[in-house]
């Protein structure tokens, strides 16, 4: 993983980490299947797809990288706090990571609720790709 992609996934998780809405959720591995409702709210920062290394950037001039964040909770109104949760992170990401070399744009977001447990847990996961041109850095 390059240096780049490492600040992208650190300033993300700092972001959330320090907004008060988010202030009591754990962090939990993006790829984790096995959180625990002891361990809700909870949230994660992952990369499934990038695009940096030399060819890509050389030919393109820009490196694209694909950020997904997740957020799992187990209490309140889910769905209406789904929405709110999308809204705050997305506003919280592109002040944190948008400049004049960098590019955030938000792809799409998916809602999920399982019932099997005591109590239904929630899962929001918030895709964006991040674009920056190594050229301008």
């Amino acid at each position: 993983m390059t240096t780049k992609i490492a600040e992208t996934l650190s300033t993300a998780r700092a972001t959330i980490t320090a907004d008060p809405r988010f202030a009591g959720f754990r962090q939990f591995g993006i790829w984790d299947k096995r959180i625990t409702e002891d361990s809700l709210p909870a949230f994660g920062v992952g990369v499934p797809r990038w695009t940096d290394d030399d060819k890509d950037t050389l030919t393109s001039g820009e490196a694209v990288t694909t950020v997904v964040i997740a957020l799992k909770r187990s209490d309140g109104d889910l769905e209406s706090l789904a929405f709110e949760d999308a809204a705050a992170i997305k506003a919280l990401l592109l002040s944190a990571l948008e400049d004049e070399a960098h590019e955030l744009s938000f792809q799409e977001a998916t809602y999920q609720e399982d019932t099997a447990g005591e109590k239904p847990v929630s899962t929001l996961s918030m895709m964006f790709s991040f674009t920056y041109w190594p050229a301008v850095l």
